[in-house]
């Protein structure tokens, strides 16, 4: 499967060459006392797409594998 990210140095979206870290946490929202528990969980992904520039994007439970 293919992916893209979006790189901000050339205003559109390149493909993704290699995956440098994937970071997992659990996803929280807003409540009326604070931080709320989801039970779902996401990941902070730090990538270097085909062009050579780095992005920073945050992905589903997918890319924790």
């Amino acid at each position: 499967m293919t992916w893209t990210a979006y790189c901000q140095k050339h205003a559109e979206l390149e493909l993704v060459g290699d995956i440098t870290e994937v970071t997992p946490f659990m996803v929280e929202q807003r409540g009326l006392l604070g931080p709320e528990r989801t039970g779902r969980s996401a990941c902070e992904v730090r990538a270097i797409t085909a062009a050579g520039c780095k992005v920073h994007f945050i992905g589903g439970a997918r890319w924790h594998q």
